[in-house]
């Protein structure tokens, strides 16, 4: 089965390199570091890469079929497996077919050959249909397989005896055609009777109870494109991403579709790069956030595509630094880690940017306010309005919440007349506020109250004037006008 990728294997190294996966992953390497693991490619590797696949001998295919699964480490085991298996295979072909099919090239005797390769395949080699069963170690492991290690393996046989052969790709699924002189019969590797399957009713009946899936004429497929047989070993590969990136070996599954989208140099092969690399970035965000290594998940989120899941990331960054500022008591941290956002693609425009950096600014005053530091929560107010980057009136609420707490406490405190000087100053930014004017009548009347027992005449009277001044319709300050003020 191939594995299709939606937003969410390591081959045999040397000891070192995969020392050095197991390190990266587990102790969070830096973002160079980490992305040089992603870009080794190894030397058995490199040789297939090297390799165009347009002529080989079964032995050469099935070693580069070990080589795609990342069976390296057990090559010399499992290449011998296929010369004992290949060798009684030879041995039970020759029992079935007289002599003169194996050199006759008409129609007919390569068809029956073909069929006849097919079913011994499923004899010798195979036992279970399993959709995570992809390499040749699983073959003899297990003797479990999918459609792409059927395929690979029927082809390595197929040329075994010099019958020309290619691979089909469909969406999700691998088929193999047979090449013959008149016309092109496909195969379902999957089943012992998927030779031309259309024609034997003993496929209808099998192929659902061996792999669970529905048959699909080949004529039905939307795609149905020719594969060459370095992409048909490729989707090993592509397999073993999947596979990887199930059990959250990230490091590893990156890794191999960097290979991959070597090798495939396709949409299909770019988008299982990226991918995977999403999942790695979301790892590594996630892990270095941990650490308060707000820089090294932004170098992370960077190249990602413009979606959903790199808006989340960016999100929990900043939340990670909005929370550790908040436990260090200490502003700046959070504001440090949104300006290095800056450095990587974000812009002060960025609307997850301006949400935590309010979510920021509007925390931290709530802290000074606790702490009664209002003098901090102002000067951080204009420091960001200085900034440009927050709306003003987001900001002057904030401005006006600090004056209010303050000038209430100031009030009970029977300190008039810096309550009224603090709110007269936040007036300034908002003339019609209604919480700040009806505020400042309750401060000046208190203020006259205070003063007929504690000021002399000429104080009160100054202090009513300009009361009388700022609200000239205001009944209560004419009414202290008629009042006898004391001597």
């Amino acid at each position: 089965m191939k594995h299709r990728f939606r937003l969410t294997c390591l081959f045999s190294l040397i000891f070192a390199l995969t020392a050095a996966f197991a390190f990266a992953q587990e102790e969070i390497g830096t973002f160079e570091e980490t992305m040089k693991l992603v870009s080794v490619i190894s030397p058995e590797f490199q040789q297939f890469l090297d390799s165009d696949f347009s002529q080989y001998t079964d032995k050469e295919l099935i070693e580069a079929f070990i080589t795609v699964g990342s069976n390296n480490g057990r090559k010399d085991e499992l290449l011998t497996f296929y010369e004992t298996q290949a060798k009684a295979f030879d041995e039970a072909l020759a029992e079935q077919l007289a002599p003169e099919i194996f050199e006759d090239k008409s129609y007919d005797s390569q068809y029956l050959l073909a069929d006849t390769i097919n079913q011994q395949m499923h004899r010798t080699f195979l036992r279970r249909y399993n959709k995570n069963s992809f390499t040749f170690a699983d073959l003899k492991d297990t003797q479990s397989y999918d459609c792409v290690s059927a395929s690979l393996l029927y082809t390595a046989l197929l040329t075994r005896y010099g019958i020309p052969c290619g691979a089909i790709e469909t969406s999700d699924h691998v088929l193999t055609k047979v090449i013959l002189d008149t016309r092109d019969v496909f195969v379902e590797t999957t089943n012992f009777y998927g030779f031309d399957p259309g024609s034997k009713k003993e496929f209808q009946s099998n192929f659902g109870k061996s792999t669970g899936f529905t048959y699909v004429a080949p004529g039905r497929y939307k795609l149905f494109d020719d594969l060459p047989m370095k992409k048909l070993l490729a989707l090993v590969i592509q397999n073993d991403v999947f596979i990887k990136t199930k059990e959250k070996k990230y490091l590893e599954a990156t890794n191999l579709a960097h290979i991959l989208q070597i090798i495939r140099d396709d949409e299909s092969g770019n988008n299982s790069y990226t991918s995977a690399f999403g999942n790695l970035a979301s790892y590594m965000s996630r892990e270095n956030n941990k650490k308060g290594r707000y820089e090294e998940s932004f170098k992370w989120i960077k190249d990602l595509p413009q979606n959903q899941n790199k808006r989340a990331l960016l999100n929990n960054t900043y939340l990670a630094a909005v929370n550790e500022a908040e436990k260090a008591d200490n502003y700046q941290i959070g504001y440090d880690a949104l300006d290095l956002s800056l450095n990587y693609g974000v812009t002060q425009k960025n609307g997850e940017y301006i949400r935590f950096r309010l979510m920021l600014t509007n925390n931290s005053v709530v802290k000074f306010l606790d702490a009664q530091k209002f003098d901090d929560a102002r000067k951080l107010i204009f420091s960001e309005m200085d900034a440009g980057v927050l709306s003003k009136s987001d900001l002057l609420k904030l401005y006006r919440s600090v004056t209010v707490k303050e000038c209430n406490l100031l009030y009970n405190q029977k300190e008039y007349k810096q309550a009224i000087e603090k709110t007269l100053d936040c007036l300034e930014y908002m003339p019609k506020d209604k919480v700040l004017v009806s505020n400042l009548k309750v401060y000046y009347l208190g203020y006259v109250d205070y003063l007929k027992t504690n000021a002399n005449p000429s104080e009160i009277t100054a202090v009513v004037a300009e009361a009388q001044k700022r609200f000239p319709n205001e009944k209560a300050f004419q009414d202290l006008t008629g009042e006898s003020i004391p001597y």
